[in-house]
């Protein structure tokens, strides 16, 4: 299976999804109107009002550790959010909100590198072709200790990364760690630009095969997503592989029109039911002659969310299309915001259901032909402080990481258990002859980031995506038991 157990620079479960929240209703008139609307139609009751500003002006007047500072209001708008027990509800201070939603229009500002966090370290595993970091000389494995003087031990996660985004033209300071160097960096924002639609051909047997990643269902996402076809249309394709793999959803508009470029008309998308029960049907539209007439796999694995995770079952159960990977993350509902003064409140709305009228939320869509991604997808990246060692006869879940890393890579380990045993004293050795390091049998910061940075490479090398793999086969007739 094709797990990213990596909180890459937006957490799939947290930040990214909330990308994909924020695309479902992505048009702030129409929020608008729906507040209007609620204020006339509400019905307050003010003794209850009357106790919350009795409680907000006493701590206003007396609470010994009161400060000005404190947004109050904030606070008690999140406790009601909280109290929603709403898993996908999310606020935000306009500020914040705009500086999420730039990544749905497909740019940001920024340094353009991808972190994860490994064992307590914010570690690079991406530097974005073209961005300030690559021009700068930040590099994959480098260890980014602080922003700004704020060290990454002293934050969560998503705040310490929140700390790279910035306006165009600002600087920011790194401290980082390369294998056993401390290095400062000062390097200018600059703005990152997002493919939310990438195509190419692969030559598969005889037959010439259509590909086209989407990442995200953004503003722009369903234009990107015409060019594509229409050019992979005048290339002659024979069939067409749609990526739908670390997707975590967006806008159900985007959604309806993508599938209309695919499925014959009046086809079911998807049902939407609200809280009062009203349903409603979205369907194909549109003359069939304008359709792409190829055979279509769908690609998905358990980080694909949200409006990924209706398009594949809109594909599978509307037009009888096959889908590669493993079972879907799961999120079946809809969310809108809401602009209150200087809050955005994103909250459910409604909840999707496949075609033929199944749940998603909680149960994810399952692939028609399941293939897991190698093991090594899963396995954690090594990350060794300056002065720290591992060596002969230790025991750390660091040398399993390391373990694991070198028999994906070919050389011979007896154990993978986190035990420095003879065996993997000389893969360490073979590794580093073949790398050109110091030849010591043990593994100091140097060789931890050179192990990194190879995994790294390796995730990224298509040569190893068995589903991808699985889908071209596919188109081969032969290969895939269905």
């Amino acid at each position: 299976m094709r797990k990213t157990n990596w909180p890459l620079t937006f957490s799939i479960a947290i930040v990214a999804l909330t990308l994909g929240v924020i695309a479902t209703y992505f048009v702030f008139e129409e929020s608008e109107r729906h507040y209007q609307t609620y204020i006339e139609e509400l019905r307050y009751d003010y003794d209850e009002l009357t106790d919350i500003l009795a409680f907000l002006n006493h701590l206003r007047t007396n609470h010994y550790f009161y400060d000005e500072d404190n947004d109050l209001i904030h606070g008690a708008i999140a406790g009601m959010v909280e109290e929603t027990n709403d898993p996908w509800a999310r606020l935000f201070t306009v500020e914040e909100y705009w500086s999420l939603a730039g990544y749905l229009l497909g740019e940001s500002s920024g340094i353009g590198i991808r972190i994860m966090e490994v064992d307590e370290y914010a570690i690079i595993a991406e530097v974005i072709h073209g961005s300030p970091a690559q021009k700068y000389g930040l590099r994959l494995g480098d260890a980014i200790l602080a922003i700004e003087d704020a060290r990454f031990d002293e934050y969560e996660f998503e705040d310490f990364i929140d700390k790279i985004h910035g306006s165009i033209g600002s600087s920011i300071s790194l401290d980082i760690q390369r294998a056993d160097d401390l290095i400062q960096l000062e390097v200018i924002r600059g703005h990152i630009a997002h493919e939310e639609v990438v195509s190419k051909i692969f030559e598969h047997e005889d037959k010439i095969i259509g590909y086209i990643q989407v990442t995200s269902f953004g503003v722009y996402t369903q234009e990107d997503f015409s060019n594509a076809i229409t050019e992979l249309e005048r290339a002659g394709i024979d069939g067409l592989i749609i990526d739908m793999r670390d997707n975590p959803g967006g806008a159900l508009v985007t959604l309806n029109t993508m599938v209309n470029y695919l499925l014959p008309n009046d086809r079911i998308i998807t049902t939407t039911i609200d809280r009062d029960g009203r349903e409603h049907t979205h369907r194909t539209r549109g003359d069939d002659h304008y359709r792409l007439d190829v055979d279509i796999v769908t690609l998905i694995n358990g980080d694909s969310a949200s409006a990924s995770e209706l398009f594949a079952a809109a594909m599978m159960e509307s037009g009888g299309f096959e889908v590669i990977g493993t079972t879907s993350f799961g999120k079946g509902t809809a969310q809108t915001p809401m602009h209150i003064g200087n809050n955005i409140l994103i909250s459910t709305i409604q909840e999707g259901l496949t075609p033929s009228g199944d749940l998603i939320e909680g149960y994810g869509i399952t692939p028609t032909i399941y293939v897991e991604m190698p093991e090594f997808y899963s396995f954690t990246p090594v990350h060794l402080s300056i002065g720290n060692v591992l060596e002969y006869n230790m025991v750390d879940k660091k040398i399993a990481n390391a373990q694991l890393i070198l028999e994906s890579l070919g050389y011979e380990v007896d154990r993978t258990d986190g035990f420095f045993d003879a065996s993997t004293a000389t893969a360490v050795s073979a590794f580093q002859q073949s790398n050109e390091l110091d030849e010591t049998g043990t593994i100091d910061p140097k060789t931890a980031t050179a192990l990194s940075v190879i995994l790294f490479d390796k995730l990224q090398n298509t040569e190893y995506d068995e589903q991808l793999e699985a889908a071209l086969d596919y188109f081969d007739r032969g290969k895939v038991k269905r």
